[in-house]
């Protein structure tokens, strides 16, 4: 009398990142995080043991290339760098995307610029989502500067700026599809020194410090 019956199944959840090369050291220090936020809110850790990008020098791309495989496989997917931790676990980020948005990720604020980062993102899979990330993908203008998926995301924003300029400039611009389509987070989802949030859920340390200092400040953030 059973048979007809189809049983409903949970959204699968992907919490995702990466430590390649030297990016290992920081990994080893963030992923206890990772592990202990997956299980609380029910999310399938995906780690890559090799390259999903090796065509590509640099390894920014390679987080591109792991999303575009990972989206067709789950519901929603949560990208972390491995320079960010997850110092404060206690709410699921999927509960700050509106049902309306397939992207959220936080602007940050400082020196003048409005500047959107990719080191912390939850994307709603779905088509609007996997081709968003193949768009970006694609996007090999901007394979050899300064920021890299980053930029290309900028430009999908319809956002105005110079990745090699110094100082930054990164300002919007037009608004765009991508854009009105996309949630930006609060700063406690991706928390950085220069745009530090008043209670960090994410803290994140960024190419910007130098190596050894982005290590030790993630290791006082989780201690």
């Amino acid at each position: 009398m059973f048979s007809d019956i189809v049983p409903v199944m949970s959204p699968s959840k992907v919490l995702a990142t990466m430590g390649l090369g030297r990016h290992e050291e920081l990994l080893a220090v963030t992923r206890p995080s990772f592990e202990r936020y997956a299980v609380l809110h029910g999310y399938d850790l995906r780690i890559p043991e090799t390259d999903p990008a090796p065509e590509r020098k640099h390894k920014h791309w390679s987080k591109v290339a792991f999303i575009n495989q990972l989206l067709p496989t789950c519901d929603l997917l949560v990208w972390i760098d491995a320079d960010a931790a997850i110092v404060d676990p206690s709410v699921d980020i999927a509960t700050a995307l509106p049902r309306r948005r397939f992207l959220g990720l936080v602007e940050h604020h400082y020196d003048g610029q409005c500047v959107p980062n990719t080191g912390v993102m939850v994307v709603r899979s779905g088509r609007r989502g996997r081709r968003f990330f193949e768009e970006m993908w694609d996007m090999t203008q901007y394979l050899e500067t300064r920021w890299h998926d980053n930029a290309a995301v900028l430009e999908m924003f319809g956002y105005e700026f110079d990745p090699e300029a110094t100082p930054m400039y990164c300002r919007p611009g037009r608004s765009t599809p991508w854009l009105r389509r996309t949630q930006f987070l609060g700063n406690e989802w991706n928390s950085l020194p220069q745009d530090m949030a008043a209670a960090p859920r994410i803290f994140h340390v960024t190419g910007a410090y130098p190596f050894e200092e982005r290590v030790e400040r993630l290791r006082a953030a989780l201690s």
